[in-house]
């Protein structure tokens, strides 16, 4: 796979595809100096300081959840306690 990159990039290099080719890389390399300057220039995101608690307050939400799915009068409430606490699952 690598040899078969290094082959594209070469062949780029060497002009020996289409001009549209590299039309094309060229106006991706301008948007890649672009992004690259507007990266530069932006200001540093705010730092976020989780809660003291917040292994506590996921720990009981957790244990909380296991129960209370089987109680009818809070499923709904289970239900959606724990869509927030899943981000996603992986199979």
């Amino acid at each position: 796979m690598l040899k078969e990159i290094a082959d594209v990039v070469l062949g780029v290099a060497d002009d020996i595809f289409h001009p549209s080719m590299n039309e094309k890389m060229d106006a991706v390399e301008a948007e890649r100096a672009r992004l690259e300057i507007e990266l530069a220039e932006a200001p540093e995101p705010d730092t976020v300081i989780p809660h003291p608690d917040l292994a506590e307050i996921y720990k009981r939400k957790v244990d909380a959840s296991a129960t209370s799915p089987n109680d009818s009068e809070n499923r709904a409430a289970a239900t959606a306690l724990l869509d927030g606490l899943i981000v996603r699952i992986i199979i």
